[in-house]
């Protein structure tokens, strides 16, 4: 599910959302992913499931450090709080 590109952003952050919350291993590797999607809301549901799964990979922390130059403040915000911890 959280590969497929032809999901509405929507359905996409709301399963971003799930699966951090659910713990879900195999949504690690799409998160650096989906950190760098057009739509602001499954960016901010990417690091908000960053959050609950952990970030310890390279290309993790990467899209989060990119994530600090993100348009959407909620992004940045989410990032910043990600990576001070």
């Amino acid at each position: 599910l959280l590969a497929d590109e032809r999901l509405p952003p929507s359905l996409l952050a709301a399963a971003l959302e799930a699966a951090g919350e659910l713990l879900v291993p195999d949504a690690v590797d799409r998160l650096p992913g989906a950190l760098r999607h057009r739509d602001a809301a499954v960016r901010r549901a990417a690091a908000t499931a960053v959050a609950h799964v952990g970030y310890r990979d390279g290309p993790t922390i990467d899209a989060l450090v990119r994530a600090l130059d993100d348009p959407a403040p909620e992004v940045r915000e989410a990032a910043v709080a990600l990576l001070g911890r």
